[in-house]
């Protein structure tokens, strides 16, 4: 695409004492709060946001997860304006120690801060043959979903505010005392709950931005017992057939009861 749009409510002003076309960016007010570091989210009006990635042997499938991640306007302003830089977690256990955070990072400046056509991903590349080598096995082509689902995890993994997570514990009393917590508070009350429990384990931008919860309920066929779950996700898995004209079609499917 040679166009570059502009989320609800954001604007591009120019920036007082800029060269060239440099401009200011002025995010949805949403995502001002959350997003913002110390620096100015400045853009090259001409190329912002639309610079292409240049294809490293079959690294297509990265950089078309790569560009879609980059014009989430969110993602773009906590990038640009080093706020991510205030939360990298150098301790978690699965973290990169902040290495795939700054990669990402360098690469939205690239993309929003130039006036190139083209853009080598190498830096970001040659990050993910070190902490996940098996996105690049035999330089074949893989699954951009797999790989977008790793570079959302690796990046919340780097971007946890929990530097110590507690242990997880589930017994038989939790789940009885989840039954008699529904039973007098309600089911959001025990929705809420179930995700406040989430965020003492994975509380980042990530989070706040993509993950969201399915409540799941199993109900047996012979007694009537009904058992309930409430957990995060990343993405669903929708089924598709030939006669949907529309996401909600898939989703109603998605959601409709089955039996097992």
């Amino acid at each position: 695409d040679e166009e570059s749009s502009m989320g609800s409510g954001s604007s591009a002003s120019s920036a007082e004492g800029s060269a060239g076309d440099v401009v200011q960016w002025m995010p949805d007010p949403r995502w001002q709060e959350r997003a913002l570091g110390s620096k100015e989210a400045s853009v090259v009006l001409s190329r912002g946001g639309c610079v292409g990635l240049k294809n490293l042997g079959n690294s297509c499938f990265m950089n078309a997860a790569l560009q879609c991640l980059s014009h989430i306007e969110p993602i773009m302003v906590y990038f640009l304006t080093g706020r991510y830089v205030q939360e990298i977690n150098t301790t978690g256990p699965f973290s990169t120690k902040g290495q795939l955070a700054t990669a990402f990072a360098k690469l939205q400046e690239q993309l929003w801060q130039t006036d190139k056509k083209s853009f080598n991903p190498r830096q970001i590349h040659e990050t993910f043959c070190r902490f996940a080598p098996h996105l690049f096995e035999d330089n074949e082509q893989q699954d951009a979903q797999e790989f977008l689902s790793f570079l959302l995890d690796g990046l919340h993994e780097d971007l946890n505010l929990i530097q110590e997570q507690p242990k997880p514990h589930q017994s038989d009393d939790d789940y009885d005392e989840t039954a008699k917590l529904e039973k007098e508070r309600g089911e959001e009350y025990v929705a809420a709950l179930a995700w406040m429990h989430h965020l003492l384990r994975h509380k980042s931008f990530l989070v706040d931005l993509f993950q969201g919860q399915l409540r799941s309920a199993l109900t047996c066929s012979r007694c009537g017992f009904v058992s309930k779950t409430y957990d995060p996700y990343l993405y669903m898995t929708l089924p598709v057939n030939d006669s949907m004209k529309t996401l909600e079609e898939a989703l109603h499917l998605f959601l409709a009861e089955e039996m097992l």
